[in-house]
């Protein structure tokens, strides 16, 4: 993220999970600032030279911040052309949305050209909903029923070993083991606590911040707002310490 590193206590937080983090005063080049940081569009060429540069294999995030609220996007970086009589936050948000769906583009390119996206396994989500409730309801009297109300974000996997389009309600809980899936590793200690995509058993179901069910919930079923409970407590106990390590969780 090129953004302060104690920007959600990242320096702590990555560090802890043993994962780099690209320090904002000396990797990046913040002259191309949009909203909450650098620009999608200038965060996504520097970070595809350090991409370049990693040794293989490879785990890299990267977080982008043009399309975060307030979705003030410069005029100059406008290329698309939305109703005027649309809600003006629901235009501002689709225009932002669209720079950094442009800037994501390059960005494989970029990765294409560098003969890294072929062994690539590319994820595409969001850490939550782009509209909230009073703009959705905005949107709903504009056009009615074509956006749900529920909160849903995107969850795109390129490079995945089979081509599927998957209509199922899945929680954010379920991705980590889906792409353990995609990525044809069985036999890593932890699956986490969700379901793979990939599972015909998977309820279709997920649970909303509120801990409330989202999904056609059945009587009998697997209290799916437990593991919420147990994460918690996870954190709180520091269960991946390294005095616990990964033993532990094998003989568990």
């Amino acid at each position: 993220m090129a953004n302060t590193p104690k920007f959600w206590n990242n320096v702590r937080m990555f560090s802890s999970l043993h994962i780099g983090l690209f320090d904002l005063e000396h990797k990046w080049n913040m002259s191309d600032q949009i909203g909450l940081g650098l620009s999608d569009e200038s965060f996504f060429k520097q970070a595809a030279q350090e991409v370049k540069m990693l040794r293989q294999p490879f785990f890299a995030q990267l977080f982008t911040l043009s399309s975060h609220g307030p979705y003030d996007l410069p005029s100059d970086r406008i290329t698309i052309s939305l109703s005027q009589d649309m809600p003006p936050y629901v235009r501002k948000y689709l225009t932002a949305i669209n720079y950094t769906d442009r800037a994501i583009g390059s960005f494989l390119k970029e990765l294409e050209q560098n003969g890294l996206l072929k062994n690539t396994v590319v994820v595409i989500t969001g850490d939550h909903v782009g509209l909230y409730k009073i703009y959705r309801q905005e949107y709903e009297k504009y056009r009615s029923g074509e956006i749900s109300q529920e909160y849903f974000v995107p969850l795109i996997i390129l490079n995945a070993p089979q081509s599927l389009k998957v209509n199922k309600i899945m929680g954010q809980i379920d991705i980590y083991p889906t792409l353990l899936d995609v990525m044809g590793i069985s036999d890593y200690p932890w699956r986490g606590f969700g379901t793979s995509i990939l599972d015909p058993h998977h309820p279709g179901l997920a649970v909303s911040s509120d801990l409330n069910i989202i999904g056609e919930f059945q009587a009998g079923m697997y209290d799916y707002r437990l593991p919420w409970k147990i994460s918690n407590i996870i954190i709180r106990k520091n269960y991946f310490s390294k005095k616990m390590g990964l033993r532990s969780i094998k003989a568990r």
